[in-house]
């Protein structure tokens, strides 16, 4: 992989496009002070991903767009493209040549394309990376970029030597991955807190889904009386159907009776009309007959007399007809006796018609067996050809196999005597390796043990700063341990204001008004918020106070009833559900008389009423007063048991354990759901983080600073072990290039060995080669003579089969000759019996 050409238009100095060509091996580009050498390295660092306009040496990165002269006006974008030789396939792609681009508009808008494809600067990241390649890159060290990685510390000149070796990707890749695994533990801790803070819904949503599984059994029930009382009206309507049913059969059977009788009355006035019409036209008939008789009589007479008269003729007729009678009869004899003579011809010309069909089909029958004969021939021939023409290529590819076989044989021939050569070569080269190797193994000895005294040196040093570096991962690891302590504390600070954005915790309806407060304000005119949003209480009766008010959380104060009514109109309009309001001017306080109160003074774990435990703004200490002005807060349930049973449960009293006793004598309580906050709580617990990552915050940098002052001892102890380390690397180097030499001397006998083996063998197989061609070759001679008699004899046959051909060809013509006399006379035969039968 190497650089083909870099292209650079509007880049810095670049205004109009220019390509270099860089072609293998050392390309220098020189010139003056300021003619733009760098910008050329600061180009190719731009177009592999630098972000850092400082690097580049500008304050912005607008600044490596040509900003225009006295005589050129500025251009919009500037564009950079690398084409790299990728023939060897060091970046994984599938193209031999890959081009780097990247385009920035004067507007910000920055692209990366590969190949002309466009693509995210973490692609050309990832491409280049473990390739040396890459704006951090020791392929690409700029001006004064070796004093910097010289004089920095060793964790600082590790990334480089990590890209050399080849780990940056992995590296690279597992910081991304512990940063995702910090974001999910971030992403689970804000989980676990919305989970704890939805755990505190449970219980109402559990009485709701109580009330709902009520609800769905009841009206289970519901459909299946419903279904009961439909069956059973079926019932009784599919009785009343049947009973129409039969009625309805018998009707119809009575009008099916009627109408047949009705049908026979027709049918029988029909037959008395047709006899009567019968009647009329035989009468009518008889009249017409005795007309026409009185008619015929006189038509009769006139032709009795007109036949007398042709009776007459008739009479003359017949006399003359007698006479010509008898000579037709004459004639007749004569044609019998000639009719008789053409019969005994028509005899004769058939019998001679079937002696020449006769002769014509033997005629046919010897003509099919010939020509079967003469095709059987010419196919022998044909086969007999063919196979001559198989053996002629038998022989041509024996012929060229015989010649390849010599050839072949020769060629191994000389290549066994140049093998022999090789050997005797090998062997001598083999000896004089073998004394190098001995010397080069005496050197390596002394500079090992000189090495070994450099290692006990840095051992010492580094154990030294073993320990200071144990120290300040322990100082890390407490300020990681306090960094997680304070993002979680983060984390769970901006769930709970999330939650109190959003409105977490509070019923749909609530939800959609102060939602609706929020987006328009003329609609949030005298509404002024939630209860639980309005009022503060300390964090020990928080939950007697949030048991006591229950579901009046949510209740929403209002100013008046005409803002209530218009919050309403709202809910109804839009189908959100229902909610209750708190008008400030109709809510009346209610409180306990003071003689009650104090008589409870003086009672054992009285705490006092739920409403003096409530701060908020005195507008809404009336409305607090009114919900919880005669509730009174008790330590324990058998504190307010007794209270209760003292003041005959006059009012309800609530425990701090949530526990109630309502007035008439009912008692609520058992456990309460784990819980991170309610919406009592959420205020008081944002207020408590923000003090805790306060301090958080103080703790993070003491640990920050205590961690500086250890990184800078541990620079000092690093700067006295690397001059040590400097020299023990540089007699490892030394030594490193002694066992080099070793091993390449080793290597250079244990090829020469091989090399020897190798030819050898080849040799060995060379003699087995020539064995085998040399037989080869002769029964491949014996193959070729084979094959030539074979067409010899195949030839002889050919040309006595086709003699034979010639002889059936002329009997062939002989009997077509006889075929075609006899077909000349059965057509003559046919003509005289056509003209015979016409006569």
């Amino acid at each position: 992989m190497y650089l083909k050409s870099i292209e650079m238009q509007g880049f810095k100095s670049f205004a109009d496009k220019i390509k270099l060509h860089f072609n293998k091996g050392l390309t220098s580009v020189v010139g003056p002070n300021g003619s733009g050498k760098s910008n050329i390295s600061d180009a190719v660092r731009w177009v592999l991903g630098e972000q850092s306009a400082k690097s580049l040496r500008g304050s912005k990165m607008e600044d490596v767009i040509f900003a225009g002269t006295q005589h050129r006006k500025p251009v919009g974008f500037a564009q950079v493209t690398l084409t790299i030789d990728n023939s060897d396939k060091a970046l994984p792609l599938d193209y031999s040549e890959v081009t780097i681009s990247r385009r920035v508009y004067r507007s910000g808008e920055s692209e990366y394309f590969i190949n002309k494809t466009l693509c995210r600067m973490k692609d050309i990241h990832e491409l280049f990376m473990n390739t040396g390649v890459g704006k951090e890159g020791y392929s690409i060290i700029g001006q004064g970029r070796i004093d910097e990685i010289l004089s920095n510390r060793s964790e600082d000149r590790r990334s480089i030597f990590e890209e050399a070796a080849g780990i940056m990707k992995y590296k690279v890749r597992k910081i991304e991955a512990e940063r995702k695994l910090e974001s999910t533990k971030q992403n689970i801790l804000r989980i676990e807190d919305i989970i704890l803070e939805l755990e505190s819904q449970l219980e109402p949503l559990r009485d709701q889904a109580d009330k709902a599984r009520k609800y769905l059994g009841m009206s289970n029930e519901l459909k299946e009386l419903d279904v009961s009382l439909y069956l059973d009206n079926i019932g009784k309507s599919q009785e009343k159907i049947e009973e129409i049913d039969s009625l309805f059969q018998g009707v119809q059977q009575n009008i099916q009776d009627e109408n047949n009788k009705l049908e026979k009355k027709k049918q029988e006035n029909l037959e008395k009309t047709d006899r009567l019409d019968k009647l009329k036209k035989e009468l009518e008939l008889l009249r017409q007959e005795l007309f026409d008789l009185d008619r015929d009589t006189g038509r009769l007479e006139n032709q009795i007399r007109i036949n007398e008269e042709k009776i007459n003729n008739i009479e003359n007729s017949n006399t003359a007809a007698n006479q010509d009678i008898e000579g037709i009869q004459g004639r007749i004899q004569a044609m019998d006796s000639d009719i008789e003579k053409r019969n005994k011809r028509l005899v004769a010309l058939n019998r001679d018609k079937e002696n020449y069909t006769r002769l014509l089909q033997e005629a046919e029958g010897k003509l099919s067996v010939i020509v079967a004969q003469l095709d059987e021939e010419e196919r022998r021939i044909e086969l007999m050809k063919q196979e001559v023409m198989d053996k002629l290529d038998d022989l041509s590819e024996s012929r060229t196999r015989f010649n390849s076989l010599k050839n072949e044989c020769e060629a191994f021939i000389a290549r066994h005597q140049k093998v022999d050569g090789e050997i005797q070569k090998t062997i001598l080269d083999r000896d004089k390796e073998s004394m190098l190797l001995e010397a080069a193994q005496n050197n390596l000895r002394s500079h090992k043990e000189a090495l070994t005294l450099k290692k006990e040196a840095v051992k010492t040093n580094e154990a030294g700063l073993h320990e200071g570096k144990m120290r300040l991962q322990e100082l890390r690891s407490e300020q990681n341990k306090s960094l997680a302590e304070l993002q979680t504390a983060k984390s769970r600070r901006k769930v709970l204001i999330d939650m109190e954005n959003s409105l977490e915790g509070y019923s749909h309806s609530v939800k959609a008004i102060l939602q609706a407060c929020k987006n328009n304000r003329e609609f949030g005119t005298g509404i002024h918020g939630a209860l639980a949003q309005l009022i503060n209480v300390k964090q020990r009766f928080e939950t007697a106070i949030e048991v006591a008010l229950a579901g009046a959380l949510q209740n929403i104060v209002v100013q008046d009833e005409y803002i209530g009514k218009d919050a309403i109109r709202y809910l109804k309009d839009n189908r959100l559900g229902r909610a209750t309001f708190l008008p400030i001017s109709s809510v009346r306080p209610r409180e306990l008389d003071a003689s009650t109160v104090k008589r409870l003074e003086g009672e054992a774990g009285y705490l006092g009423t739920a409403a003096e435990m409530i701060g908020c703004s005195p507008e809404y200490r009336d409305i607090v007063s009114n919900l919880l002005g005669r509730t009174v807060i008790a330590e324990t349930i058998d504190h307010a048991i007794a209270i209760s049973r003292k003041f005959r449960y006059a009012f309800r009293v609530v425990t701090i354990d949530g526990e109630i006793l309502n007035p008439g004598g009912s008692m609520t309580g058992g456990s309460q759901p784990s819980k991170s906050s309610s919406l009592l709580s959420r205020n008081r617990i944002i207020r408590e983080l923000d003090e805790k990552l306060e301090q958080l915050s103080l703790h993070q940098e003491k640990l920050e600073s205590d961690c500086k002052k250890q990184a800078d001892n541990l620079s000092e102890m690093e700067e006295k072990l690397r001059v040590l380390q400097k020299e023990l690397q540089d007699q490892e180097l030394t030594v490193m290039r002694e066992e080099h030499r070793v091993l390449g001397i080793q290597d250079n006998i244990e090829s020469f060995a091989a090399k020897q083996e190798m030819l050898q063998a080849e040799k060995n197989e060379l003699e087995d080669n020539i064995k085998a061609s040399e037989q080869e070759i002769e029964e491949e001679g014996r193959k070729l003579s084979s094959i030539e008699e074979n067409i010899v004899s195949l030839k002889a046959t050919i040309e006595a089969h086709q003699l034979k051909s010639k002889e059936e060809q002329a009997k062939r013509d002989a009997i077509h000759m006889d075929i075609n006399d006899y077909k000349v006379s059965v057509n003559s035969i046919h003509e005289s019996m056509e003209q015979t039968n016409e006569a």
